[in-house]
């Protein structure tokens, strides 16, 4: 336990559709995970007024709001104080709508509808970022700007940010260069942090998250070979057959019918 103590994390929501509160509010208030909808807000305006009273440390935010977007009201609470985290909600896909997200520094980008698994998954991978910011506070005292970061450079949390947006985001095509792009690298220099950092390539990484959910809804499921291709980010489901089979040794079939897989790290290798 961090110098926080046993408070809980509180979030702010922020939607113009009142249906779409009431779901986010159940699915993102988790005692068990130490998160509580602080407050809930229709408008820019609104949530300006909300975040000023409860401070949370968590913002979700629809991107599209009434006169305002939610990247336009990020900006603004960035421009006026706020280093809490920040989630946009989209009902859009599309990846120049994310790079522009994360140039205010949003925590992640997620596309509409969020499963209750994914808020649960996203809740998690908060939790982690604001103990790291607490364990920076209680080390350094006052030093504001140290305490966000901790140890870390920004070039090192800008690096873990876009691994978490890989995590996150796994089954959708994924380039190095809009990624290096959105996270103010050049492609090349990001290729280079993924061997430092991850000790493989951007490729092999992505092929990995891939290959690891696919095992798991092999495993755990009964979607069929193209089904599980899809879900994890294969079009051709002939490409992810011979994908899967290098990686782990042996067919789909086989590895759901219990054959014992062959170590999948030597493997890795394969393109996404």
């Amino acid at each position: 336990m961090t110098c926080r103590g046993m408070v809980m994390y509180k979030i702010v929501l922020v939607d113009d559709e009142s249906w779409a509160l009431v779901y986010l509010k159940k699915i993102f208030s988790r005692t068990d995970l130490w998160f509580e909808v602080a407050g809930t807000a229709s408008s820019a305006v609104m949530a300006v007024n909300v975040i000023q009273k409860t401070h949370p440390d968590v913002l979700i935010t629809d991107i599209q709001l009434p006169n305002c977007s939610g990247l336009e009201l990020l900006r603004h609470l960035r421009e006026d104080g706020y280093v809490g985290e920040a989630v946009i909600v989209s009902a859009y896909q599309e990846f120049h709508y994310a790079k522009e997200a994360f140039r205010y520094g949003v925590f992640d980008y997620c596309v509409k509808p969020i499963g209750r698994d994914a808020a649960e998954n996203l809740l998690k991978q908060l939790a982690a970022k604001l103990q790291e910011k607490e364990k920076g506070t209680c080390q350094g005292g006052f030093r504001e700007q140290e305490c966000i970061a901790g140890e870390k450079t920004d070039e090192e949390m800008a690096f873990q940010n876009l691994l978490v947006y890989i995590k996150n985001h796994y089954m959708e095509k994924l380039l190095i260069r809009d990624l290096a792009n959105a996270y103010a690298f050049s492609p090349n220099y990001c290729s280079s942090l993924f061997v430092k950092n991850v000790g493989m390539t951007f490729s092999q990484y992505l092929t990995k998250l891939r290959m690891e959910h696919a095992a798991e809804l092999v495993r755990t499921t009964l979607f069929s070979t193209g089904e599980i291709a899809w879900k994890v980010g294969y079009e051709d489901e002939t490409y992810f057959y011979k994908v899967f089979k290098k990686y782990y040794g042996v067919s789909p079939v086989r590895f759901r019918n219990g054959t014992d897989p062959l170590d999948g790290c030597q493997s890795c290798k394969n393109e996404p």
